[in-house]
Order: C-alpha cells, then structure tokens, then sequence
C-alpha cells in the first residue's frame, strides 16, 4: 500500500468542505425541526435535499483527505459525492412538484427513472479518472470523466434551472410580500447548486496552474451553504406570519 503525503491543497479543500458541511448541517437541522413542527410534505423533501448536499460536501472531505491512503476509500466517497448530488437533485425536484407545479404522474415517474438510472451508470462503472494535484505533491486527485460529467449536468442542470424558473413565475403571481420574497430566496437557493458545478469545472481547467486551480476550488465551496440559507429562509419566512 503506497500513502501519499498529502497536498496542501487537498488539506486545505478538505478543511473548507468540512466547515462548510458544518454549515449546512445547522441549516438541515433546522428545516427539518420545522418540517416536524408543520408536518408539511414539502418539508421533509426541503430538508432531504440539504441534508444531501450536506452530505456531499462531508464526502468530499473525505475523497481529499484520505485518497492518500487508501484510493479503494477515495473512489467510495467519490461515488459518494454524486450520489448525494443525484438525492438533492430528486428532493428538490420533489419540494419542487409539491409548490411551484405539478407533474403529471407519468412525468413524475420517467423523471425519478431517469434520475436513478443515470445514478447507476456513474455509481457502476469506472467513472472517475485519477490524477494529481498540480502542486508537486504526487497527491492523488478523482475528477469525474467527461461522459460521466456530462450524464450528471444533463440531470442536474434542467431540473435546476427548470425549479428555478417556476419559482420565479411563481413568486410574481402569488399574493403578499411574504411568499414572493420567500420563493424568490428558495429560486436563489436552487440556481447556486448548478453555480457551484460551473465552478469546479472552471478548476479542472486550471488543473495544471497550482495557484488558480486552488483558487477555484476553495471557491467551488462558497455557494452551497449560501444556498442552504436560502433554502431555510425561504422555507422559514412564511411561518412567522403563520
């Protein structure tokens, strides 16, 4: 077993993420006591999608922290990572269909097929490629191969921005000032998840530039606990006038 000494970028990625993951932890939480206090559907799916982008950022974490060891354990969490993102994706369209429209039943069920099948395209397969971080440290580093990469924006990417869209038309046409700036910060909170994808792909590009990929990497974790807000202030402010 070979163990690498480990990146200082990788330390300082995986550092951010598991602050981060803190972050959003606290924003789960407290969905999810409010989910059980309203005992509303669209609650519980709100409060599973943070607690799997939460869950995402932990994996990552994970995937940077103890590739070095073992790279058996950093391809699981890898996996891990897009797994999590393909449940907050599906959650999201489920808190979605429940406020903003309605799905057909056909509709509903082709989606959470699709969504699971493409799932497992990336979870069976030899999706990732590994290299190494570009600061001279021979860390190993998982990127997602373009086919893969490809599948998981092509999932992602519609059903974000399709949420998005009908929270904004949404927030236009309901009735008081409440809802509309309480939907208008769960649309914000929606768009940053695919934020963040462009962002890492912005670092792969720069993967051979030590100081601009870690740049775009440590920024790769800005938006989601700024989305986690949105989400627990979108979902809260209604209740206060409840």
């Amino acid at each position: 077993m070979i163990f690498y000494l480990i990146s200082s970028i990788a330390l300082t990625a995986g550092i951010i993420s598991i602050l981060v993951g803190c972050l959003m932890s606290f924003a789960s939480y407290n969905i999810f006591k409010l989910y059980r206090k309203k005992k509303k559907i669209e609650g519980l799916f709100l409060a599973l999608s943070v607690i799997s982008y939460t869950l995402v950022t932990f994996s990552a974490a994970a995937v940077y922290l103890l590739s070095g060891a073992s790279l058996i354990v950093g391809d699981i969490f890898q996996k891990l990572i897009y797994t999590f993102v393909f449940l907050g994706t599906i959650f999201t369209f489920l808190f979605a269909s429940r406020i903003f429209f309605k799905p057909k039943n056909w509709q509903f069920w082709l989606y959470l097929t699709i969504g699971f099948f493409a799932l497992s395209i990336i979870i069976f397969s030899n999706s990732s490629n590994i290299l190494t971080f570009p600061d001279s440290s021979e860390y190993p580093l998982f990127i997602l191969k373009t086919e893969y990469a490809i599948i998981l924006v092509g999932f992602l990417f519609p059903t974000s921005i399709g949420v998005f869209i009908s929270a904004r038309k949404l927030s236009k046409r309901v009735e008081g000032d409440i809802y509309k700036k309480a939907f208008n910060y769960i649309s914000y909170g929606i768009i940053l998840i695919p934020i963040t994808f462009i962002i890492d792909a912005i670092a792969s590009i720069f993967i051979n530039n030590e100081i601009l990929y870690a740049f775009f990497l440590y920024l790769t974790w800005a938006p989601p606990p700024i989305a986690s807000y949105f989400y627990f202030r979108g979902y809260l402010l209604p209740e206060k006038v409840g």
